[in-house]
């Protein structure tokens, strides 16, 4: 079903201050003519005057700024498992679901960096077909290299400190459903390609690539924490990168150790996934510049620890430190390699690092679609939907990053035109210009007085088309319009 939008016709967006995502200064009183999902011309009223035929989008005293891009959600229902059980026959339905919950807080691009692939593909499809409303739509599917629930490679005992007081979930345990449910995640480029020769992994990569990714994420360390173990050698990882951009797509990695990470960055990938977080520890000037110097996307999920994420992790961490037991007596080892969890200091200093060092930064929730409270066994995990839902963690984030010292105009770059560049499509979409996809969006405040007015959206633009945000999700799963 979809929502109510309007033709991909001829339409007229009139007086509105016009922030173009490019970086340049704003452009007051500004037109930007729109026919047949692209912008067809841009710039001051004084030197545009809108066709009589177009329909005029009146945006007088507000601000016209491009659609955002998210570069790292999940829509899909993966985590935790009994979350996948629940709602595995509605896999699409909550895909599309959160999908539209994007769109309707203005996110117009998602890359999807994990979950199942098939319901995925189903669900970028429809909405590429008109069958449904929702964002553009990128998906990786599985994490190359990792086996899923359960596995050593993503969640092993490392993450039973971070996600503790929830049950059955760390145990290890696996059954014939469990296991069969991480087949269909990992679609044959699980845990067995590390015991591959960089040729035999090359054709492997090959094959996954004709399912009908639109990008490729691997695992240059494991998932787990405390410690993340190198998980493909260098040369794994340079013939990963290599089979990737032979078939002209983006190779990225989720590589949480400095070394790791290092490796990932010699190998050539295009997008980091989080790079601030390095298992607790300061990322070195030299590894900084080495992300600056190879020019890669810092996918950064500033919503973790920016905001309410940050206050309620800091009342944590003091009734933890007040609570303790035995604070006199010198921690064993693993007590200090899971004290990794109360220094998430590091992950705000490392990417302030980053953002100084002038790497390009991306927004990215890293958000989940988890059911509604009361659905869950054991308690509330970490990343609840209430911090972290679609739509809502992009606009934190983005808000976050002006938290740790980003001008708001970096940040509305870092949204939108970096988002795009993160998928190699900057000629497409990203800024608002001649030619690119009509992705914009009217905003009712000043978002460079204020990022909070990211907000105050009135009007969602999407390849030429008004949406009607009011009526998203049009099958509501787990939000209601």
């Amino acid at each position: 079903m979809c929502a109510q939008r309007s033709s991909a016709g001829s339409i007229a967006v009139v007086g509105g201050t016009l922030i173009d995502g490019t970086g340049r200064p704003p452009v007051d009183d500004s037109v930007v003519l729109v026919d047949k999902g692209r912008i067809l011309a841009c710039g001051p009223r004084s030197a545009l005057e809108p066709p009589s035929e177009f329909r005029i989008a009146d945006a007088s005293g507000a601000f016209v700024i491009p659609g955002l891009v998210d570069t790292n959600v999940h829509l899909a229902p993966w985590y935790p498992i009994e979350n996948f059980i629940r709602y595995y026959h509605r896999s699409v339905d909550v895909a599309l679901e959160s999908a539209q919950m994007l769109l309707r807080a203005g996110v117009t691009t998602v890359r999807d960096s994990y979950g199942p692939l098939v319901p995925l593909l189903t669900a970028r499809d429809s909405i590429e077909r008109g069958d449904a409303t929702g964002p553009r739509l990128y998906v990786a599917g599985n994490i190359v290299g990792y086996g899923a629930h359960r596995s050593m490679t993503f969640e092993a005992w490392g993450l039973s400190y971070f996600y503790r007081g929830l049950p059955g979930l760390m145990d290890g345990s696996t059954s014939y459903l469990t296991e069969t449910l991480q087949d269909e995640i990992t679609q044959g480029v699980g845990e067995e390609l590390v015991l591959l020769e960089p040729r035999e992994l090359a054709s492997a990569i090959n094959a996954y690539l004709d399912k009908g990714v639109d990008f490729l994420k691997f695992g240059g360390t494991t998932h787990v924490v405390t410690p993340s173990l190198i998980l493909f050698s260098p040369r794994q990882q340079e013939a990963i990168v290599a089979e990737v951009h032979r078939r002209g797509k983006v190779a990225e990695t989720h590589s949480t150790s400095p070394e790791g990470l290092r490796i990932s960055l010699l190998a050539g990938v295009d997008v980091v996934q989080h790079p601030e977080i390095l298992d607790g520890v300061t990322m070195s000037d030299e590894l900084v510049q080495l992300h600056r110097s190879l020019n890669v996307t810092c996918s950064m999920n500033v919503d973790y620890w920016t905001g309410r994420a940050w206050a309620d992790f800091l009342n944590e961490r003091e009734e933890y430190e007040r609570t303790r037991k035995d604070p006199g007596r010198p921690l064993t080892g693993r007590e200090r390699r899971l004290e990794w969890y109360w220094r998430r200091d590091s992950w705000r200093i490392n990417a302030k690092k980053l953002i100084e060092a002038g790497c390009r930064i991306s927004t990215a929730s890293d958000s989940l679609t988890l059911p509604p409270r009361g659905q869950m066994r054991g308690d509330e995990p970490f990343f609840s939907q209430m911090i972290h839902a679609p739509g809502d963690a992009t606009l934190r984030s983005i808000e976050g990053l002006v938290e740790i010292g980003m001008s708001p105009m970096d940040a509305l770059v870092s949204a939108t035109k970096n988002g795009a560049m993160a998928s190699h499509a900057l000629e497409e979409y990203g800024t608002i210009e001649v030619g690119k996809s009509a992705d914009m969006l009217i905003l009712d405040g000043d978002p460079l007085q204020d990022i909070h007015n990211i907000r105050k959206l009135s009007t969602v633009i999407a390849r030429g088309q008004i949406i009607d945000t009011g009526s998203l999700p049009t099958a509501p799963v787990h939000f209601s319009p």
